[in-house]
């Protein structure tokens, strides 16, 4: 199991959580609000400040066989060919428990 975080600009969150519903079957998707600091100051600014610019987390677990085509809908979805369309991260998940059931592994997914 994987899990996905990706930091992406938010206009384009509705294409995102679209593109993941259409390509990969996930059991949720986790949806966040928040403020990034990146290497480049955001388009507009000078480059002497160090503004803040909204951003929003994706966050999604998928299986391992998944991890692939999860991560590249999410890249061709936020991609809009600005320097700060954001990025995404891929982190192994030793385990996952379901609260409700008790399920764990995948099958808590």
């Amino acid at each position: 199991m994987k899990e996905i975080k990706a930091l992406i600009r938010p206009a384009v969150v509705s294409r995102v959580i679209d593109a993941l519903h259409e390509s990969v079957e996930l059991p949720g998707i986790t949806v966040s609000a928040v403020t990034s600091f990146g290497r480049q100051p955001p388009a507009g600014a000078s480059a002497a400040t160090h503004d803040d610019e909204a951003m929003t987390k994706i966050e999604i677990a998928v299986p391992d066989a998944l991890v692939a085509q999860a991560v590249e809908s999410l890249a061709k979805a936020a991609h809009t060919g600005s320097a700060s369309d954001g990025k995404i991260f891929v982190f192994a998940v030793e385990d996952a428990l379901r609260i409700a059931s008790g399920e764990r592994g995948e099958a808590a997914l």
